[in-house]
């Protein structure tokens, strides 16, 4: 969100090159999708996920964090959030969002940090509104950079 796309442009660019990276278009990596966090506040998953099946989600994750994320074609978006409403599940979040088509795992230390450094980065510009990212870094992974900074 700018009212200078050259200024913001200029922002980005200057991330990617003091981080080593370059601007390449990868559109083709991601595809639009409608995400919608339902928590679950101890009802049963299996009964959210026929609600939001029933809804016309096209997919349902394993609860993690007490929540569900139900996928949607981006036009089905709102009506299957007021399915959901109508049904006794209000979501907790529910937005068109970038979704990986492909995954880049990250395995090791130093890569992660680096690239977790980019994203921060590129978060901490005030006319970026969203980042989305394609990379996979293990769960245990994550637990070690984590208890690192502690």
């Amino acid at each position: 969100m700018t009212d200078n796309r050259n200024r913001t442009a200029s922002e980005i660019r200057s991330v990617f090159n003091k981080m080593g990276g370059s601007l390449t278009p990868v559109a083709w990596q991601f595809e639009q999708r409608g995400v919608i966090s339902i928590p679950l506040n101890g009802r049963d998953p299996d009964e959210v996920t026929l609600a939001a099946i029933d809804a016309g989600a096209v997919d349902v994750g394993t609860p993690e964090g007490g929540s569900l994320l139900v996928t949607t074609e981006p036009t089905q978006l709102e009506r299957v959030r007021s399915a959901l409403q109508a049904a006794g599940y209000p979501a907790e979040s529910a937005e068109v969002s970038m979704e990986p088509t492909t995954w880049v795992e990250v395995g090791y230390e130093k890569t992660a940090r680096q690239v977790l450094s980019f994203v921060e980065r590129l978060e901490d510009l005030d006319d970026v509104q969203n980042v989305y990212a394609n990379f996979d870094i293990p769960t245990e992974l994550m637990e070690q950079l984590e208890a690192s900074v502690v």
